[in-house]
């Protein structure tokens, strides 16, 4: 392989996730920074990626590929179910990206959207509206600042598809509310008839002992569960999971279903091959191979 000299700009935002490895993006300018009780969050510009967003020094999105997330975590869920009006729970995603994805369904009849970080959602109305076209507008949108446990603690709503779009399991936060047992419980109960539970199951290149916990919570409330993948081209590592349980015997064929028009990644085609994993990502979610050893903070210090 011949190789050729790389210059490496001045200004740059260094994404250090790993202990053995990370990763730079030249920075152009730096929009807006906040700092809230949870966490800190940054907005960045680079020409070739547009905006990036960055919270406690990871990329959440950028312009340039944030669809296929977005896509991804809306439009499989509510293929899956594939009801005429569906009712949508979102904990997390306060940034609204995942909320206007949503929107593009044309039967949604109503969806909550739950985020514990107010600040994070000041943020995104003030910063972000070239992510979320102020959907947040939309009469069918109801949205609350509290933590997930708390608000399904509350409720009496039933869902017929439930997102978790919130800290990655595979980092020092994994102890927060939306990766205990009594949220996973919670959850299961504000499913309706047919519904489906996805949750972000992080890279598990880098983490594949996040993904036995969570699989072991979907086989004990659903009778089917699983993962679907996509691969996000800033996120280090390649593959993301989205780990689900659905409230159905089986997945659909999905050849009744159809996508919104003018999606970008989602296709029939990459509808199905979505659930297609390779070997050693279905021998994780099947629990056939446990790695050998346990997440440890310090590693990600």
């Amino acid at each position: 392989m011949a190789s050729r000299s790389v210059r490496i700009p001045e200004d740059k935002f260094i994404e250090h996730v790993y202990h053995y490895m990370g990763q730079y993006v030249s920075v152009e300018r730096r929009i807006a920074s906040a700092l809230t009780e949870h966490q800190e969050i940054e907005l960045l510009w680079n020409s070739y990626l547009g905006n990036i967003l960055v919270i406690d020094g990871i990329i959440q999105h950028t312009d340039r590929d944030e669809f296929v997330y977005a896509e991804l975590f809306a439009h499989v869920p509510l293929a899956c179910v594939n009801t005429p009006a569906p009712r949508v729970l979102i904990v997390g995603g306060g940034d609204f990206g995942l909320l206007e994805e949503i929107l593009k369904h044309p039967g949604l009849e109503f969806c909550d959207l739950v985020e514990q970080d107010g600040k994070v959602i000041e943020f995104a109305k003030e910063h972000m509206k070239h992510v979320h076209h102020e959907c947040w507008r939309d009469p069918r949108i109801s949205v609350s600042v509290m933590d997930g446990l708390d608000f399904l603690r509350g409720t009496q709503r039933l869902y017929d598809v439930i997102l978790v779009d919130g800290t990655d399991p595979g980092y020092p936060e994994m102890d927060n509310t939306l990766f205990t047992d009594s949220f996973f419980e919670l959850a299961r109960q504000r499913i309706a008839p047919g519904g489906i539970f996805v949750i972000g199951s992080d890279v598990p290149f880098h983490h594949p002992q996040a993904v036995a916990p969570i699989q072991r919570r979907l086989r004990r409330l659903y009778s089917c569960s699983g993962a679907y993948q996509g691969c996000i081209p800033t996120f280090q590592g390649g593959i993301t999971l989205f780990a689900y349980g659905l409230d159905r015997d089986k997945l659909p064929d999905f050849a009744s279903v159809k996508l919104p028009p003018a999606l970008r990644y989602l296709n029939p085609e990459t509808l199905r091959a979505s659930f297609a994993l390779p070997e050693y990502l279905r021998k994780l979610v099947d629990l056939e191979e446990i790695p050998p050893y346990e997440w440890r903070a310090e590693e990600y210090q």
